[in-house]
């Protein structure tokens, strides 16, 4: 997980003088309504007006609420009890849960009682910060599945990743279980220091932080420097080489931390019979994961041709991977795979 960025959590500006924008809102439906919401909490004043939020966590469809996690209340959490009581709506997954939350909110959003907003989270908070542990900010980042807050031990100062699901259906821990069991391979192949491990809920996982920049961030600057392209290319050599696959390696979920780089997330870890059949399946991915972040070609294509060259591949390639293929061998027949 990169630093996070500098605190912009200012004070909230004016609150929008927004009725006949509200009633605008109220009017439309559907996917209408999501992107019309979206247009609205972009501006600042908006995103701190509070029954304008209210509007848009009690409809907003799937998008428009991944886009509040991620975006509305990343800077808003922990400063107001009513953004605090309006972001805790997103994190209901039952319906009749919901709507019972829901119907308390209201009047105390439209009645700004700050208490009344305070004890209504209580009621629904199912995430506390482990024991042994000091929050330093509510949110670094949000996915889609966790969002991220920034955790100290106290013993030692470490500082941890805190992953908490989005909602409270069990899904959620699920997923942050198997990320525990990614990390362990992770290791494993070399591509972390440290591994991850569930909170003592069991509901929440705590990842070590690793300080750096991202690949997405060092690009945006210029050439990568000759030690950070190098250690790029070991990367996926020191994957390739045990036989393993591993998906979403995006430049999001790379962090340099000025030695060498580090994974933070990935996609499922397969293992292959074979180095071609991991290099084929990783260069295909790492290609397309590259292109969707705007990586231009001319960046990506000499560290994907060099990692090639360094495995010991046959020759033939082309047709040893159609005769492969002809085996009709997939990834889910794999047992290992996670």
């Amino acid at each position: 997980m990169s630093a996070p960025r500098r605190d912009q959590r200012a004070a909230p500006s004016a609150l929008s003088d927004g009725s006949g924008v509200r009633a605008d809102l109220a009017r439309r439906e559907g996917a209408d309504f999501d992107e019309h919401a979206r247009t609205l909490l972009a501006d600042e004043r908006h995103r701190n007006d509070p029954l304008l939020l209210l509007m848009a966590v009690s409809r907003g469809g799937s998008r428009l609420r991944r886009y509040l996690h991620r975006v509305v209340f990343a800077d808003l959490l922990g400063i107001r009890p009513v953004h605090d009581a309006l972001h805790a709506a997103l994190t209901i997954s039952a319906p009749d849960a919901l709507a019972r939350y829901l119907e308390d909110l209201a009047p105390a959003v439209e009645a700004a009682d700050e208490a009344r907003l305070s004890a209504l989270v209580e009621t629904v908070r199912w995430w506390h910060v482990p024991a042994g542990h000091t929050l330093q900010r509510w949110q670094i980042g949000a996915g889609k599945t966790s969002r991220v807050a920034l955790l100290t031990r106290d013993r030692d100062g470490a500082r941890f990743a805190w992953k908490i699901p989005l909602d409270d259906a069990p899904e959620g821990a699920e997923m942050l279980r198997v990320m525990v069991r990614r990390s362990e391979e992770w290791r494993r192949l070399g591509l972390v220091d440290q591994t991850s491990t569930m909170a003592d809920d069991d509901r929440t996982l705590l990842q070590p932080f690793v300080e750096g920049s991202t690949l997405d961030d060092l690009l945006r600057h210029g050439p990568l420097a000759p030690d950070a392209r190098a250690g790029l290319v070991d990367l996926l050599v020191s994957i390739v080489q045990a036989r393993r696959f591993v998906s979403g390696v995006n430049p999001q979920n790379l962090i340099h931390d000025g030695q060498r780089w580090q994974l933070i997330d990935s996609g499922s870890i397969y293992t292959l019979p074979t180095v071609l059949e991991a290099w084929t399946r990783q260069q295909r991915d790492t290609r397309r994961q590259w292109t969707r972040a705007d990586v231009r070609e001319e960046v990506f294509a000499p560290i994907l041709d060099e990692a090639e060259t360094r495995l010991d591949l046959p020759r033939f390639r082309a047709l040893r991977w159609s005769l492969t293929r002809l085996r009709r061998y997939t990834l889910r027949d794999r047992p290992e795979n996670f």
